[in-house]
């Protein structure tokens, strides 16, 4: 039972799903920003996979250590993909706030 509470596989595994999706729907350097998605296409698809990320957690009740696990994954993944600091930043904080 102790262990599986520090079992982040999947969520770490989630999070490098999100990168990909986010890095083929959204390259680094496209007009992706979340302040400034304007086309009702792209803000949709944006959506979709932040609503995948959100019923993950909702089905699985994360615990704070996968929780972290997965942001920190999350973060360190755009960031090696060449995401800006203030994308990263901005996403975090608004996935955060509702894990």
């Amino acid at each position: 039972m102790l262990l599986r509470w520090f079992d982040s596989r999947e969520a770490v595994a989630l999070a490098k799903i999100v990168v990909e999706e986010l890095h083929t729907k959204f390259p680094p350097g496209s007009v992706l920003d979340l302040g400034k998605l304007t086309r009702p296409k792209d803000l949709k698809k944006f959506e979709q996979i932040l609503e995948r990320i959100f019923a993950f957690a909702k089905e699985k009740q994360l615990n704070f250590y996968i929780k972290s696990r997965f942001l920190n994954t999350l973060m360190w993944e755009l960031k090696d993909r060449g995401y800006s600091e203030t994308f990263v930043k901005r996403l975090i904080e608004t996935i955060t706030l509702r894990l």
